[in-house]
């Protein structure tokens, strides 16, 4: 019987680093014997001649059972195989309100690493030291992805230049991701990423995962992550672009300096001041000053601001 939370345990040595494949199917039937590319999961090998435990989240729950897998390893390669086991993990009962406060705690999220032979990852005063190979798993969660396609993830980050989001659906196969950018300072900054533009993002969502930065030897103090049909949190102010207007400047020759302004927060901003220092040398044009007033910015709202030196 396939489920979504069933983990595929593979024991495996090899000499070389490379790529394996695994195939799930719940038909014996077909062109290739009911395989197909849909129905795989791929994971990194650690060539070094040692065992390690590679664990897999398929996402096959869609197949009602499985009753074929085939494990393909790569070229070039030596090999020794342990062993291969289905594992269920230990899940609390599914959530209507995709909205954890994790201020309170791991709000029964746990973390998922792909392979072993790597420090264990803990929670300890609200702070995270991830691997960038694995990620936070959520407890079940009942959301429709066409009703709430806004996720808000409130964290600090330290190191990295993305986070990635991960989703079960009801009917998808597989474990479905998208990354979005982070602002790596260490200061908590809201996320607020449209699920829109995620293509697997339909029907019922079950499962939720979040790998908070890309990074080596990252520092991480989750606060929240909601669900929603609006972005969340405070206003929050996002320099887009900051660039000259012409390409090609001239000593002496008059140029505009544009930067775009986003607000990525989930209220409207207002009173903002944007000011332009100008290093030695530059100076200002006619009718422009330092300070540029901006009276209010909408949630997802740009402001282009211009200036003449």
């Amino acid at each position: 019987h396939a489920s979504p939370w069933q983990v595929v345990e593979i024991r495996l040595k090899a000499d070389q680093d490379g790529v394996a494949e695994l195939f799930w199917s719940n038909t014996s039937t077909g062109r290739y014997g009911g395989f197909s590319q849909e129905k795989s999961t791929r994971f990194n090998v650690t060539g070094d001649s040692r065992w390690h435990t590679y664990h897999l989240l398929p996402g096959w729950h869609s197949e009602g059972r499985i009753v074929r897998l085939r494990f393909d390893v790569y070229d070039a390669a030596r090999f020794e195989w342990g062993f291969l086991r289905v594992v269920d993990l230990a899940m609390p009962s599914a959530t209507t309100s995709a909205d954890f406060d994790f201020s309170k705690g791991a709000q029964d999220w746990q973390w998922f690493e792909p392979a072993d032979g790597t420090n264990a990852t803990v929670w300890e005063r609200n702070e995270l030291r991830p691997t960038p190979t694995g990620f936070l798993l959520g407890p079940p969660v009942k959301i429709n992805a066409a009703e709430q396609n806004f996720a808000s993830v409130r964290m600090a980050v330290d190191r990295g230049q993305h986070a990635t989001l991960f989703f079960l659906t009801e009917q998808g196969r597989g474990l479905h991701s998208f990354t979005f950018p982070i602002q790596a300072d260490g200061h908590e900054h809201t996320y607020n990423v449209d699920l829109l533009a995620a293509k697997d993002w339909r029907g019922r969502v079950i499962g939720l995962g979040l790998r908070p930065s890309d990074a080596t030897n990252a520092t991480v103090k989750p606060s929240s992550l909601a669900i929603s049909d609006a972005p969340q949190g405070p206003p929050q102010l996002k320099v887009r672009s900051f660039e000259l207007e012409d390409a090609l400047p001239r000593v002496g020759v008059p140029v505009k300096i544009v930067a775009l302004l986003e607000n990525t927060g989930g209220q409207t901003a207002t009173n903002i001041r944007a000011k332009l220092e100008l290093p030695g040398g530059v100076k200002w044009g006619a009718s422009s000053r330092p300070v540029t007033p901006v009276a209010s910015l909408g949630v997802g709202e740009e402001t282009r601001l211009v200036w003449n030196v």
